[in-house]
């Protein structure tokens, strides 16, 4: 598998963002700077 993976603190920081912060998915990844079609994968 090719690509760059994300540490679980990376994982653990965007649940937190959206679930209990209220952020959207798009400012989510903007703010960690991970890619559309990487957010799902997480």
């Amino acid at each position: 598998m090719s690509g760059q993976r994300y540490t679980p603190e990376i994982k653990d920081e965007a649940v937190k963002l959206i679930t209990e912060h209220g952020y959207s998915v798009p400012d989510v990844l903007e703010r960690l700077r991970v890619s559309q079609r990487r957010i799902y994968k997480l």
